[in-house]
């Protein structure tokens, strides 16, 4: 899939006519494709869309074009995010900016910990969590620097079948909204 850019302002008038045509031909064919790959396109912009093909996510570049965010799946529904098994192995997972998705946690082999990214550097997020084992141990949720968790610094999922959403908004609280 092309991922091609092409400035239209600027250039160095070296090209040729052949050569403009084809990289207009390829910046339009990514238009068409919402930059969708296997890597990142290598020029970026603040907004700009990218399906993201190894996840299977559809990502948009922050305000500042400093980091990509998770919006959706690239197949299925909107209000889910894509889906990920976390174990005890796994523990502690830190959630990487801009990587939205719906965590399924098995405790079978210790408790789990989870931290989240930073609200204000990741704009609108949506992360949900999910405990899939009858274990006794838990999964800690917790903050990154000074945010807040509904006003908390972490969030607990005890027992089998506990799970939470929880949304930022561009600030410096997480939000459960299930």
């Amino acid at each position: 899939m092309s991922q091609e850019f092409y400035d239209a302002e600027g250039g160095d008038g070296d090209k040729s006519i052949a050569e403009n045509f084809r990289l207009i031909s390829s910046a339009l064919v990514s238009l068409r494709q919402m930059h969708a790959g296997t890597v990142e396109p290598t020029t970026t912009s603040a907004y700009m869309l990218w399906g993201d093909t190894t996840l299977g996510v559809i990502k948009i570049r922050n305000a500042a074009d400093t980091a990509w965010i998770v919006v959706a799946p690239l197949l299925g529904s909107w209000s889910t995010p894509p889906k990920k098994s976390i174990s005890f192995a796994d523990s502690p997972y830190t959630i990487s900016d801009g990587e939205g998705y719906f965590l399924e946690i098995d405790c079978t082999g210790g408790a789990v910990t989870i931290n989240l990214p930073d609200c204000a550097t990741n704009g609108e997020l949506h992360m949900g969590f999910y405990k899939s084992d009858a274990s006794g141990n838990g999964v800690t949720i917790n903050r990154a620097g000074s945010d807040t968790i509904e006003g908390a610094t972490t969030l607990m999922l005890a027992g089998q079948y506990n799970d939470a959403r929880l949304r930022s908004f561009a600030g410096t609280d997480w939000l459960r909204v299930d």
